[in-house]
């Protein structure tokens, strides 16, 4: 009995799933590299949107306080 073509088989296949596993842990890094990117841009616009909700607040702190009716806003202070 001819045990070539099952041999070549075995190759085939194993070359498959060393490609597919070469595959599996270059879109494990993408995933990972993405995650980072998300983590980092969720942190900036948080941040953003701190530093705008504060300037506005600061704003109307200032406003009622021309007017009488408050106390001196404290400035808020710019990052980068």
């Amino acid at each position: 009995m001819d045990s070539a073509p099952f041999e070549d088989q075995d190759l085939v296949m194993a070359s498959r799933e060393s490609a597919q596993h070469t595959i599996n842990i270059q879109n494990e890094a993408y995933r990972q590299a993405l995650s980072e990117l998300a983590g980092e841009l969720y942190v900036e616009a948080y941040k953003h949107s701190m530093q705008q909700a504060l300037r506005k607040h600061a704003a109307q702190w200032k406003s009622s306080s021309s007017t009488g009716q408050g106390t001196e806003g404290t400035p808020i202070p710019q990052t980068r």
